[in-house]
């Protein structure tokens, strides 16, 4: 089983026009078409059948963009290759930007909660310091 990391709001479903709107505010992501795609590890293109709101990501190195997020009942979900809070790897850095825009948090399959701009997890301490800043 793949581990995924999901971009949701704590309060509820964000709204897939809101989505809509993040991915169009933030530089290197756009919604993607559904037609065809790259595999990252191979190079391979494949063609792609995609929900309403799937997004892709602009990888600079490689000038390409890539499928990473896949909208499902609220939330965006992608595959993280590298370990969170690398800013040089293009899903991260773009999963900061739409959580940030959205008032969202950054969530792993088992619960647990990414500090976004470090990509550690939150530590209980931490969390309940009043001095801490979200």
């Amino acid at each position: 089983m793949t581990y995924k990391l999901h971009i949701e709001r704590t309060s509820g479903e964000i709204p897939l026009e809101e989505w809509k709107a993040a991915v169009a505010a933030t530089k290197g992501v756009r919604l993607h078409p559904g037609q065809f795609g790259t595999l990252v590890a191979t190079g391979e293109i494949i063609r792609i059948n995609s929900q309403d709101g799937d997004a892709e990501v602009y990888w600079p190195k490689q000038r390409k963009w890539h499928i990473v997020f896949r909208w499902f009942q609220g939330a965006a979900s992608f595959t993280p290759v590298c370990p969170p809070g690398d800013v040089s790897y293009p899903p991260w850095k773009a999963a900061v930007a739409l959580a940030s825009y959205l008032q969202a948090v950054i969530r792993s399959d088992s619960g647990e909660i990414f500090e976004l701009k470090i990509g550690a997890l939150f530590e209980p301490e931490i969390r309940k310091n009043p001095a801490y800043e979200q």
